[in-house]
Order: C-alpha cells, then structure tokens, then sequence
C-alpha cells in the first residue's frame, strides 16, 4: 500500500503489481524466467500507479503477487480465478489444487486485498 494517508476521494488499485510467490506454493511449476515475463506480472504497472498517486494524494493498493497465484480481478468463484495457463506457459501446480487449498489462497492473498478495497 502507498499514500494510505492521502486525501483525495480517489483511491487507486494496480493488480499485478509484482511477481511474487508464496513460499506453500512455490511448486508452481512456472520458472524463474517465466515469473520474469509479463505473462506472471504486468511490468512497470506499479511504477506508473505510483506516478499517478503522487499528484492525486491518492491512496494505493498494490497486489505484489503473481497473477499465477490468484487474479485478484476476478471473484472466487470464477473458475479461471486460479491460473494455471498462461499464453504458453503451464503452471502444474495451478491445475489440480484442493477446495482447501483455493480458500487459504483467496483468504491469504483475495481476501485482504478486496477487503481493503471495500473498506
């Protein structure tokens, strides 16, 4: 989060700001060199988000991680909410995950972020 004290009525939202993984589902099976590619992040998002907070006081929330551990953008219940293909990059450890597994996902990284959003 950035500028969470501004004062302006906008609040600003970049999803896929950062390519991070967590450390429970770094079997993924996406590389190193994939997680680099826009395909795991959208490049230079955050730094134009940042730019544009700046003059607006605006408040911004930045999802660091990788759209291949949850799209924030879409609700929990649509089926592509967990990625696991990506132009032509699998991501095996997507493909197959437990109801249990999508909770704590949605729970750790979803929920916070559109929590926030709705605060």
């Amino acid at each position: 989060m950035v500028r969470e004290q501004g004062r302006s009525s906008f609040s600003l939202t970049c999803e896929h700001a950062g390519a991070l993984v967590l450390r429970k589902v770094n079997a993924l099976g996406v590389s190193t060199e994939d997680l680099r590619l826009h395909i795991a992040w959208d490049i230079g998002a955050a730094a134009v988000a940042v730019t544009l907070a700046a003059p607006l006081d605006a408040f911004l929330i930045l999802p660091t991680y990788s759209r291949f551990i949850i799209d924030c953008n879409r609700p929990p219940e649509a089926q592509n909410q967990l990625c696991d293909w990506a132009i032509s990059t699998r991501s095996p450890g997507n493909e197959s995950v437990s109801a249990i597994d999508a909770l704590a996902l949605e729970r750790a990284v979803f929920r916070p972020y559109r929590d926030r959003i709705c605060s």
